[in-house]
């Protein structure tokens, strides 16, 4: 099967087990608000010290794939020229036996001279610590 073929099924199949979650998530806790709901979940996810973080509860949420997290990443490293490269589960689900996962590792190669400007471009869509 070809690559572009694997990655297509792979995000479809992200996506939609991320939005059944979310949907089950929302439906056991029908009974909270909106920013509770994501404080809940941030708490399952991250645990209560990112809780209050109001760039985490206090913007949209919305469902993305660990893919489109890797593009995304990937095109600012692309546009900064900081070599990277794709490992972990989303590697070995593209390129040998598919398995879950929840998060993109990407290995890259940071010179001294390029942090500050990395963490500067990834401060405006990322909460970093």
């Amino acid at each position: 099967m070809p690559i572009e073929t694997r990655i297509m099924q792979y995000h479809r199949a992200s996506i939609q087990s991320q939005q059944i979650w979310w949907d089950l998530f929302k439906e056991q806790h029908h009974d909270l608000t909106d920013k509770q709901l994501k404080i809940e979940y941030v708490n399952l996810k991250l645990g209560d010290k990112y809780c209050s973080i109001n760039k985490l509860v206090d913007t949209d949420f919305m469902i993305i794939s660990e893919i489109d997290l890797a593009v995304n990443i990937g095109e600012i490293l692309d546009n900064l020229h900081i070599p990277y490269y794709l490992g972990g589960g989303l590697a070995s689900s593209f390129w040998g036996e598919r398995r879950p996962t929840e998060d993109a590792d990407l290995a890259i190669i940071l010179e001294p001279e390029k942090v500050q400007q990395l963490i500067a471009v990834l401060s405006t869509e990322f909460y970093l610590t």
